[in-house]
């Protein structure tokens, strides 16, 4: 969490209230897996979280308070359609319906967040990626163990940083 890339323009599709509205709003998007609210515990304020229908194709998004409040308005976002709005040299990105609203972390209320799953086969440019998971009592035996496994998997990978959530 707090690593998203930030995006900068939002489309909003009004539906039969009007055309689409695009919005200047810098917000942070990310993909995440379908355990990632529940092991950060970010607390579910409106509609669901992720489940097996979101990891099949692009559509759905969760949203934080903030980017409901910003981006559409503070009313129902439940149900509404957003996509990254087109840059120049870009095209727009994809449709996703908002099925879900969660808490801000309270780090950062400034800027919303919008998350959608991660897809099977994604692919995107090399950078680094964060892991988080629950080690159990020893966390440096974990960090161990997983400097191990991703030796076995592939000598070149480098796990680098590895730390406690209270440290982060």
């Amino acid at each position: 969490p707090g690593a998203e890339p930030v995006a900068g323009g939002i489309e909003i599709d009004e539906g039969a209230a009007g055309p689409r509205r695009v919005t200047r709003y810098l917000f942070r998007a990310n993909q995440l897996d379908r355990a990632f609210f529940a092991v950060f515990e970010f607390p579910l304020l409106a509609g669901r979280t992720f489940d097996g229908r979101d990891f099949g194709a692009a559509g759905t998004a969760i949203v934080d308070q903030t980017f409901a409040r910003q981006v559409v308005g503070g009313g129902n976002a439940l149900g509404r359609r957003v996509r990254p709005a087109a840059a120049p040299g870009l095209e727009a990105g994809p449709w996703y319906e908002i099925v879900g609203i969660v808490a801000d972390r309270p780090a950062n209320t400034s800027q919303g967040r919008m998350y959608v799953p991660l897809l099977p086969g994604a692919r995107g440019p090399a950078s680094p990626i964060h892991l988080a998971l629950h080690a159990g009592p020893d966390p440096a035996a974990m960090s161990r163990r997983l400097q191990e496994i991703g030796t076995n998997l592939d000598p070149i990978l480098r796990l680098d940083d590895v730390r406690r959530l209270d440290e982060v």
